[in-house]
């Protein structure tokens, strides 16, 4: 996969009481990465609305150059303790700014799959696997155009292209970037 995810725009959440969520990560250079997150709560009203603090619902950040991860999800004392307003659990990523956590999230499935349906997960992208000085070496295959300068990729492999100051364009395409006309 070209992309990673996002490690400063996403989170990994768990949301549930009585709930375990672990993630496994494989990086770019094969490591793997395990992190979990537990949310638990007693009763409803220890429940802090809005919040992804431990009680109700968890997020944990993600590492830099993350492709793919499996999810999985357990119930430490199988619900029976808070089974009549919170009978599920769920783990899952999205883009940290997509999500508040609500009381509704624990009792109301149906409310929950439809607030999640539409959240967004940040993917980062860029040129190649090699950084700007490598990429340089080869004319026919840098992806940088007139007046744009090379980035090397923080969250991954490859390099980005952007408008000199004054400038203005696609960096990427033929003719590049041009001078801004003053009024």
């Amino acid at each position: 996969m070209p992309y990673t995810f996002s490690d400063t725009q996403n989170r990994f959440f768990t949301v549930g009481c009585d709930t375990l969520a672990l993630i496994l990560m494989v990086d770019q250079q094969g490591k793997n990465y395990t992190s979990q997150c537990l949310s638990a709560c007693n009763t409803r009203k220890k429940v802090i609305e809005g919040s992804c603090s431990g009680s109700g619902c968890c997020q944990i950040p993600i590492p830099k150059g993350l492709k793919s991860f499996v999810a999985m999800v357990a119930s430490l004392s199988n619900h029976t303790n808070v089974w009549s307003f919170n009978p599920c659990s769920y783990a899952f990523m999205a883009e940290q700014e997509e999500y508040t956590f609500g009381a509704w999230d624990l009792m109301d499935r149906t409310s929950f799959v439809s607030k999640t349906k539409n959240v967004t997960v940040a993917l980062n992208w860029a040129i190649g696997d090699k950084t700007c000085e490598e990429a340089k070496k080869d004319l026919a295959t840098f992806a940088c155009q007139a007046n744009s300068y090379c980035n090397n990729s923080d969250n991954s492999l490859g390099y980005h292209c952007t408008c000199y100051k004054g400038y203005e364009g696609n960096p990427y395409l033929s003719p590049g970037c041009q001078g801004m006309h003053a009024c």
